[in-house]
């Protein structure tokens, strides 16, 4: 879906037709040229009497471009260098956004994981601060191990805030990635 909805690719596509079209207008420059051109003439004969003549003319050239300094062979490959590098440019562009859909779908997957990891730790810090709130009520607990709790409780939060911030950065690069808008 991205090799057909990214803008870059099919410029480079087109870039690439482009230089195929060039190349092959570089090979018909070299080809013979042939002219033709012909022509009707009216005039009033002689003396301005109503009798028409009629004279036609044609003509003929042809063009052999044979001493061209052998210029030809150069342009030739120069052209065809030219294509060559469009189609490589186009492949490194192609290779580089299926790299990018890649990455994304990676970075996608990963975060999912660590969002269900967290969602599990996240349940057991609830657990361990709702404990220590207890035994800190019955005086089993000092005031610091009370706040090592809420602080331990306070972290896993702000990691899962931050893999949700992960987990949709690496949705929205997919959507970039790909070009579209995406359906989940």
């Amino acid at each position: 879906m991205a090799a057909t909805s990214r803008p870059e690719i099919g410029i480079l596509k087109s870039a690439a037709e482009i230089q195929r079209l060039n190349r092959r207008l570089e090979r018909s420059v070299n080809m013979p040229k042939v002219f033709g051109v012909a022509g009707y003439i009216f005039e009033w004969p002689f003396q301005n009497e109503p009798e028409w003549g009629d004279y036609w003319m044609a003509g003929l050239a042809v063009e052999f471009p044979f001493l061209d300094g052998l210029s030809i062979f150069g342009r030739e490959k120069r052209t065809k260098s030219e294509h060559a590098a469009a189609l490589i440019e186009e492949d490194k562009v192609l290779e580089g956004v299926r790299l990018e859909v890649t990455n994304s779908y990676y970075a996608i997957l990963s975060a999912r994981e660590k969002l269900a990891v967290l969602k599990e730790n996240l349940v057991v810090a609830e657990n361990n601060m709702e404990i220590s709130n207890t035994r800190y009520s019955a005086g089993l607990l000092n005031n610091l191990e009370l706040n090592q709790a809420v602080l331990d409780y306070t972290a896993v939060c702000m990691q899962n805030a931050l893999t949700g911030f992960e987990f949709l950065s690496a949705l929205e690069g997919l959507k970039t990635a790909v070009g579209k808008e995406l359906k989940f």
